[in-house]
């Protein structure tokens, strides 16, 4: 069970990931830990709850709409490696 001290490290971790967002809605709920590259490229609307654990990319832009429910131990990458390049099986370009 999580102490009181390390509760409010995680939810001042959460709330300042969510400051940076491109977006922020309303009745966000985040259930543990968090993760997210690029957050001035994530927009996440109304009613959202993520669960524990969740990590989200977002160098390519990603929008998670209104009263989206997402598991724990998500990922999400928003862009790939170049896979059409001259190199096999992919390039140093991003896509």
């Amino acid at each position: 069970m999580m102490k009181s001290a390390e509760k409010d490290d995680l939810n001042l971790q959460i709330e300042h990931t969510l400051e940076r967002l491109k977006f922020r809605g309303r009745g966000i709920k985040i259930n543990g830990s968090i993760n997210i590259k690029k957050p001035n490229s994530v927009s996440i609307g109304n009613n959202v709850h993520i669960g524990r654990n969740a990590f989200f990319q977002g160098y390519g832009g990603l929008t998670i709409e209104d009263n989206v429910h997402i598991s724990r131990n998500v990922t999400i990458y928003t862009y790939s490696h170049q896979y059409l390049g001259k190199v096999l099986p992919y390039d140093t370009g991003m896509i």
